[in-house]
């Protein structure tokens, strides 16, 4: 997250085209689910 925000292009780009919201994967495993397979569709 960090690492992300840090770097000044991303952020503002995260910041003019995405509402930026952190789940945590222990408290919501169903979400953190998801958003698994999701990036592995994309990714392979």
């Amino acid at each position: 997250e960090r690492e992300s925000f840090e770097d000044e292009t991303v952020a503002a780009l995260m910041k003019e085209f995405f509402i930026s919201i952190k789940v945590d994967r222990e408290e919501r495993p169903d979400i953190d689910q998801i958003y698994m397979k999701a990036v592995q569709a994309m990714t392979g």
